[in-house]
Parts: C-alpha cells; structure tokens; sequence
C-alpha cells in the first residue's frame, strides 16, 4: 500500500514517501536535498519487526525538524518531530541507507 499522494505536495520532487511494505515492514524514503545540516541526498529507513507505527499519513507533506532514536525493551524506537505534527515507529530492526 503506498501512502503518498503526490498531487498534495507543493514539489513532487521532495517529500518523504511511505511504503507499508506488509503489516512487519515500512520503509520512509526521506528527500533531504535541501537539507540545511547533516545529511544530504535521499535517506531509505527500513523499519523490519514494526510493532507499532503512528503518524505515517500525517508525515507526508511536511517538515521534519528533529528526531530522536530509542531503545524500546529491545526494539529500536523512532520519534520525529515534524512541523504539524509527530511521527513515532517501534521495530525490531531498523536499517539506514543514504544516497547522495
């Protein structure tokens, strides 16, 4: 099932893309081109093991502005601030990959 809906962002060239890959796996596909700090270029979040997810429509469309990573009893547990709201995903393994 994908979740994004290009025709409601304002450049269909950056936006964070969700993939529910099956009810065990998401990924995030983050356009950070025009990241200000840190890292640049598209990040891929694969979240394998999701025990819960929240917040993934309202993460389309919006800013990011902070993250912070958890342990969560053994899983790995993502909280994003973002500008409207908040994005939280708790899974057993989380890998990064980013391409410039």
């Amino acid at each position: 099932m994908k979740l994004t809906d290009p025709s409601r962002l304002p450049n269909p060239d950056a936006y964070t893309k969700v993939d529910v890959v099956d009810s065990d796996q998401i990924v995030l596909s983050i356009d950070a081109s025009n990241n200000p700090w840190g890292q640049t270029g598209d990040v891929i979040l694969r979240f394998h093991g999701v025990r819960s997810a929240t917040g993934l429509d309202d993460c389309l469309d919006d800013v990011w502005l902070y993250e912070e990573l958890h342990d969560a009893n053994g899983a790995t547990e993502l909280c994003v601030l973002l500008e409207a709201g908040e994005l939280r995903v708790v899974a057993d393994r989380l890998s990064v990959k980013c391409e410039p």
